[in-house]
């Protein structure tokens, strides 16, 4: 009995659920618009973060936000119409992809033009603001830079974190239920070999 009130308190410690991790500060927004600085409405980007990828599109405004951000760059990895046409887009990596450079806690804009079936980085001059983003100002004139150069981008939808346990995690639980099992078990068969004794 001492065992097992020794034991609970250290197991419900270990199934506790825990916080979720905070998330960051960094923004990355895309805009996308035609030739004719119209918005252009669900176009689907692959986002890769980290390794971890998914898919977003954007609003009526042709906007996209991706919010609570914690890494230093993410890569959109294709591009879609509304009607699921594969869109050609700039590229800056050796593997393809765009990739943009994030600084934590800031908000990287990514300008975007539609032509046809091309998807293009809009350049942005030092102290100017693209017609995409009509209410916030332009981060840098890198945060969109044409084929070759590091730009920034970002979409909305905060991850959902995960309540995945290491496995180290579970052979702790299999011991703190396991040793006072094995020690009852141990007892009792001690008990019931001095009572057939004794008979």
């Amino acid at each position: 009995m001492s065992v097992l009130i020794l034991v609970l308190p250290l197991l419900a410690a270990l199934l506790a659920p825990r916080p979720a991790a905070a998330c960051g500060t960094t923004v990355l927004e895309v805009g996308v618009r035609d030739l004719n600085d119209k918005p252009v409405p669900a176009v689907a980007f692959d986002i890769d973060v980290d390794g971890a990828q998914r898919t977003m599109a954007t609003d009526a405004n042709g906007l996209l936000t991706l919010s609570c951000v914690d890494a230093k760059s993410v890569r959109i990895v294709a591009a879609r119409t509304a009607a699921g046409q594969s869109l050609t887009m700039d590229e800056n990596t050796p593997g393809g992809g765009l990739t943009i450079p994030l600084t934590e806690g800031q908000t990287a804009h990514l300008p975007l033009r539609l032509t046809g079936t091309l998807l293009l980085v809009e350049p942005v001059a030092e102290g100017g603001q693209s017609a995409v983003f009509s209410a916030t100002p332009t981060a840098a004139p890198s945060s969109a830079a044409p084929l070759g150069a590091s730009a920034p981008v970002i979409a909305s939808t905060p991850p959902i974190p995960t309540s995945s346990r290491p496995s180290w995690f579970w052979w702790v639980v299999a011991l703190v239920l396991g040793i006072p099992a094995a020690i009852g078990a141990l007892l009792w068969l001690r008990s019931a070999a001095a009572r057939r004794r004794a008979r």
